[in-house]
């Protein structure tokens, strides 16, 4: 998912019906087509010279199989990704665990009472917004010891061994999981509700 996402961005989408319309590098082909098409005008697409290149350009892909630790994960997208922004931990997070996780927590962020509850202090630029909430899922299915590694045989209770960012992977890989569907249903209610009691209770304090 990430590489898709990476080569839409980077590259002009290869379909002929698909145009790309914000490529970061190859800023001169934005708005083109790969190649001619019967409805548009033939200088929407690339000439003959650049499609070449770009089908004879070669990839090196690396295929990261479980159970490989997400600290050898995170290590590998740091060295690919050395010529651009670099990625925080939550980010990696965010391109490796894309399911139902990532559309919990974007829908978790999005909760007016959040924002209140967080005076709009927990931005979410470079998804600081989304690692808060991950930690607070995270220890509170551990400490109900409802969070699961579903990749190991028998499905045993994930230990927390001061790894912080393995158990925030695992809990991602949790989420993703058809054993946390009636956990992903349910949780939003009591998140939007706890959030919005939150700052009365610290006001009682």
């Amino acid at each position: 998912m990430y590489l898709v996402r990476l080569l839409t961005k980077c590259l002009i989408t290869y379909p002929r019906w698909y145009r790309n319309l914000s490529a970061a590098v190859l800023e001169g082909l934005n708005g083109k087509y790969f190649s001619k098409t019967k409805k548009k005008k033939t200088n929407s697409s690339l000439t003959e010279a650049q499609q070449s290149k770009i089908e004879d350009c070669s990839l090196t892909l690396h295929v990261i199989k479980p159970p490989t630790q997400d600290r050898v994960t995170f290590d590998l997208f740091d060295r690919v990704n050395r010529g651009g922004t670099r990625l925080n931990n939550q980010e990696m997070r965010n391109a490796i665990y894309q399911g139902a996780a990532t559309k919990l927590l974007n829908e978790l962020v999005s909760f007016e009472s959040f924002k209140e509850a967080t005076e709009n202090a927990i931005k979410p630029e470079r998804m600081k917004d989304r690692y808060l909430v991950l930690r607070l899922i995270g220890f509170y299915l551990w400490r109900k010891k409802q969070l699961l590694s579903v990749k190991e045989r028998g499905t045993p209770p994930v230990e927390y061994r001061s790894d912080l960012e393995d158990f925030l992977g695992k809990t991602m890989t949790f989420l993703n999981d058809p054993a946390s569907n009636t956990f992903c249903e349910k949780f939003p209610a009591s998140f939007d509700e706890g959030v919005t009691r939150l700052p009365l209770l610290l006001l009682d304090q």
